[in-house]
């Protein structure tokens, strides 16, 4: 765990803060940390509090790597993009979840301070998915060539409106009853929802998504605005 931590922009140092509380004739090591362990949980819930409120950036677990007791990851998209704490001491190839290795600690590696910002506003909603799926973001610059975009991007449809007519004609609309009417919408004409935009996710990327497109909406659907319609496309 670490020995400083930041809330609401405040930065302090637990161990000093531990120092402090006692009279300066009773500083000795024994005491000192007597109460480190006793504020020990106090730092780690703040650790996790700032985590949950500024985020991470934490390296994403590897099964090549080693890890150290209370050393943190990334869970990654296959993991639910969780944040997990090793409670085991030197370990490598333990999978995240393997209980008697790690715990979770939060469940979203990006803060909430960040996050309240998120919307369906193109260029956001975009920055927001690459953010999560941990691809690249790319400004727009207003050039829509192959290339320039971000790795997932959204591209609008063009949104036809069908035409509605009720009875056999433009003119005659039908007599409406409690359980019934003298007519209906005709046959030739389609109705079906429009999908107003697309999103566009790599195809390499898209194969390490759990659920693939419904994990990609998993996500957007959180930011999208009720009843606006959207596909997922690989590319």
């Amino acid at each position: 765990m670490t020995s400083s931590n930041s809330l609401y922009g405040l930065t302090y140092n637990f161990d000093t803060y531990t120092q402090a509380l006692l009279p300066i004739n009773k500083r000795q090591t024994k005491h000192v940390k007597w109460l480190e362990a006793l504020n020990s949980q106090t730092k780690w819930l703040n650790q996790n509090l700032n985590e949950y409120i500024y985020g991470v950036s934490y390296s994403t677990w590897s099964a090549s790597a080693t890890y150290s007791l209370y050393q943190r990851v990334k869970g990654g998209i296959i993991n639910s993009n969780f944040v997990y704490e090793s409670i085991a001491s030197t370990h490598s190839g333990q999978p995240l979840n393997d209980a008697a290795y790690w715990q979770i600690v939060n469940n979203n590696f990006i803060g909430v301070d960040e996050r309240m910002y998120y919307m369906d506003q193109k260029m956001t909603f975009e920055y927001a998915l690459n953010r999560w799926f941990q691809t690249t973001f790319r400004q727009n610059t207003g050039v829509t060539m192959s290339g320039t975009q971000s790795d997932i991007y959204i591209e609008d449809n063009v949104v036809y409106i069908p035409a509605f007519i009720v009875g056999s004609t433009e003119i005659q609309s039908s007599v409406v009853y409690p359980t019934s009417s003298s007519g209906y919408i005709i046959d030739s004409l389609t109705f079906y929802p429009n999908k107003q935009f697309n999103i566009y996710v790599p195809n390499a990327v898209l194969a390490t998504i759990p659920g693939t497109a419904s994990g990609v909406r998993n996500f957007a659907d959180k930011y999208n605005i009720a009843g606006i319609y959207y596909d997922v496309i690989g590319y």
